[in-house]
């Protein structure tokens, strides 16, 4: 499903956040010159499949304060080859993510997002950033290994009201992920063995 909106190259604004997978050159009647887009409307309440979507298809970015540890990237893909992704990602519209303040950058290139366009026709990774790059680590896998089948990154979006509410969502994301303490994770084990 695509939409559509324009975007005013002259003031840099996006007139309806509805849109884009290209962009095709309009004169107003006014000589403005107007951008009209195609987005790739992602629904809430669905899960999406990368497998089905593929990487490149998606303009996907990240919150540039959002971590980036290799250790903890390769973990995610040995746990996500082990027994797939368990708890789908969480994208959100990339331009709610940039009202709000965060700098962005692609996830593909690591580019800061610096055009209204880039902005706009993008989403941005709010939860999951380290398994999208774990996935990203699987497609190279299988590119070198043919009988390697790399897990399926799996994702909801989430449309965020205003820039108050996703700031507030993103803070209590990260502030409350606490990993699992050791002891609890013995516990789980010695009471799941047969």
């Amino acid at each position: 499903v695509t939409g559509t909106a324009s975007f005013n190259e002259e003031n840099a604004e996006v007139e309806s956040p509805n849109a884009d997978k290209g962009g095709e050159l309009q004169e107003s009647g006014t000589g403005n010159k107007t951008i009209v887009m195609q987005k790739l409307v992602l629904e809430e309440d669905k899960v999406y499949h990368m497998k089905d979507i593929g990487a490149e298809n998606l303009p996907l970015n990240y919150i540039r304060s959002n971590r980036k540890e290799k250790k903890q990237i390769d973990n995610k893909l040995k746990t996500c080859e082990e027994a797939d992704m368990q708890v789908p990602a969480i994208l959100t519209d990339s331009i709610v993510v940039q009202e709000s303040g965060y700098p962005q950058a692609d996830i593909l290139t690591d580019n800061e997002l610096k055009t209204s366009e880039e902005i706009f026709k993008g989403y941005t990774l709010c939860e999951g950033n380290n398994r999208f790059r774990a996935y990203l680590k699987a497609l190279e896998k299988a590119k070198n290994d043919q009988s390697y089948i790399p897990f399926d990154f799996i994702f909801i979006y989430k449309k965020y009201p205003d820039a108050n509410t996703f700031r507030q969502a993103y803070h209590n994301m990260n502030l409350y992920n606490v990993p699992t303490k050791t002891k609890d994770f013995v516990n789980d084990v010695l009471a799941t063995s047969s």
